[in-house]
């Protein structure tokens, strides 16, 4: 039982070596100011299944090993609207550089609900009723 942990701790450093070995997918997210987007969701896909993903750094860079073939590479940030590359080729070259420029997205929901607020209140006990603004411009 002792020897599993052993034995993986022992066969990381390989692990890891091997995954170094692959190709590397790097960039830079940013706005339309050239400001760097910290913590920008980077998301690689191949047909629906997501492979890898990350997020960028304090400067906005992110860096993704990926065995050589054909992707598609998502980002999104919130507050900007999702950028979408289609048919990035990765090849056998150890790095593919790859900038996101993302544009600012105004959304507006108009969730169509009017709330009008009891202006007053009864107490628990009494036999009064509460009246709410609008209710009270029309008694008279």
């Amino acid at each position: 039982m002792r020897l599993i942990p052993v034995f993986l701790l022992a066969f990381l450093p390989f692990l890891n070596a091997q995954i170094e070995s692959l190709p590397l997918l790097t960039g830079r997210v940013s706005d339309e100011t050239d400001e760097a987007l910290i913590g920008a969701t980077i998301k690689v896909f191949q047909g629906d299944k997501i492979i890898r993903g990350t997020i960028t750094d304090y400067d906005g860079r992110f860096k993704i090993h990926l065995a050589p073939g054909i992707y598609d590479v998502e980002c999104s940030y919130t507050g900007y609207a999702t950028k979408k590359w289609t048919g990035v080729s990765i090849g056998e070259t150890k790095i593919r550089q790859m900038d996101f420029v993302m544009d600012t997205q105004m959304l507006i929901y108009d969730i169509g609900y009017d709330f009008y607020p009891p202006l007053i209140n009864v107490m628990p006990g009494n036999t009064g009723n509460t009246f709410a603004a609008h209710q009270i411009g029309h008694m008279y």
